[in-house]
């Protein structure tokens, strides 16, 4: 029988013609790149190593989307393929999705004593104690399927404060590539459960494995509802990190200064008016951008604008009738449309209907479909919350791995 592994040509051929046709492996889809390694032991290890690893990268810019999570209010997270490619499950029952930037997925989840039988006798009678701290985040890597607990979130405050978070790249000066293993910073913003008006911030730093002294801000106002954080996801513009938050007055715009470590409050267009799905998105114009839909159902896209003085303005870009691109599938409803995510840098944002869920970008008007299901139930029971797109390039260093492992085995029964 003809043997299917290529005969071994060194030389020129596999240092550079050969990386020159790997290298234009479509990344949109990894499991070719898979099969190409599984060809023979050399192929494996060049397609394994860095070098081809950072070319490869290089050539085609931007991760590839393979995927999108959604999370539901039934607290489990849901990755749904767009490509071959499948996760390794964190195997969480009771998570949520935060956040999903730079290959990483941060979930919410509530503290698994199960999983630390050992140490139950302990937390009983420390019960009363940690009685309130019974939350955790996990910053996962669907790709290598690496996790990292973080515990004591929220200091000495109270785990039962509203809250959201952002997990981000610590590397300075990082393309973010391929970072999804290196080291990390988690923001997490919260409303004290002691004083509804008290919002605070603290930051995660996995070098250190310690979080930084909180700093706060106190949100004003005549009502009695205190603050809230929107469940929605946080962009960044420059060194800033902007959530939206929900008081009295209406909508606002919550502002991290990374840098400085500090809080601060920017009023958005149409304070009292903005209450319909709004949604902040970092264009590719390097601004803040808002969008959001009024009560006709008309999408209004907002930027703002920063004068020298640090005076806010906000410029109306585009109003557009979405309900004329993108299917709802159901006429009943005028509010059948919501969006619930957007992709950083870029004038893509996502939306979901009773069809499913798409990607559309605000400047072609082009509109995607990503899935025929994005959710179970209906919009109008708050069943869907956010839409992340998972981008990654998953290159195959764990096959790799396997080869060496096999190796070493040869090797062995050799010796014996």
């Amino acid at each position: 029988m003809r043997s299917l592994t290529p005969p071994h040509v060194p030389g020129l051929w596999e240092r550079e013609e050969l990386v020159e046709v790997l290298i234009r492996i479509p990344p949109d889809e990894p499991a070719d790149l898979i099969r190409a390694s599984l060809v023979c032991k050399a192929w494996c290890r060049l397609l394994s190593g860095h070098v081809f690893r950072g070319r490869y990268r290089t050539l085609h810019k931007t991760p590839p989307v393979l995927g999108f999570l959604q999370s539901w209010d039934d607290n489990v997270e849901r990755f749904v393929p767009t490509t071959k490619f499948r996760p390794r499950s964190p195997k969480r029952r009771d998570s949520f999705v935060l956040d999903c930037r730079h290959g990483r997925v941060l979930l919410g989840c509530e503290w698994d004593r199960e999983d630390e039988e050992e140490e139950e006798e302990e937390e009983e009678k420390e019960e009363k104690e940690v009685e309130d701290v019974n939350w955790k985040m996990v910053v996962w890597d669907p790709v290598s399927g690496s996790r990292t607990e973080l515990h004591n979130i929220f200091g000495p405050d109270s785990n039962r404060a509203n809250y959201t978070a952002t997990v981000l790249c610590a590397t300075d000066g990082c393309n973010h590539t391929a970072c999804n293993l290196g080291p990390f910073f988690v923001v997490v913003a919260f409303v004290s459960l002691h004083d509804k008006r008290l919002v605070l911030a603290s930051v995660y730093s996995s070098k250190t494995r310690e979080w930084t002294s909180p700093a706060s801000i106190h949100i004003g106002g005549v009502g009695t509802l205190g603050a809230y954080i929107v469940a929605r996801p946080a962009v960044i513009v420059g060194q800033a990190l902007h959530f939206l938050l929900r008081r009295d007055e209406g909508i606002c715009i919550l502002k991290y200064d990374l840098v400085r470590h500090r809080l601060s409050v920017i009023d958005p267009p149409g304070l009292r008016t903005l209450t319909w799905n709004p949604l902040l998105i970092s264009p590719d114009d390097g601004g803040l951008g808002v969008v959001h839909l009024d009560q006709h159902g008309l999408c209004l896209i907002w930027s703002m604008e920063v004068s020298r003085d640090g005076e806010v303005s906000w410029i109306q870009v585009r109003e557009m009738d979405l309900k004329t691109l993108v299917p709802s599938g159901n006429p009943r409803t005028s509010y059948s449309l919501k969006l619930v995510g957007c992709v950083e840098g870029t004038d893509i944002i996502l939306a979901i209907t009773y069809l499913g869920a798409f990607r559309i970008d605000l400047k072609s008007l082009r509109l995607r479909k990503l899935s025929s299901k994005p959710n179970r139930g209906t919009i109008e029971r708050e069943i869907f919350e956010n839409l992340f797109l998972y981008m990654s390039f998953n290159n195959p260093p764990a096959v790799a791995s396997a080869v060496a492992v096999a190796e070493t085995s040869e090797a062995g029964r050799r010796v014996s």
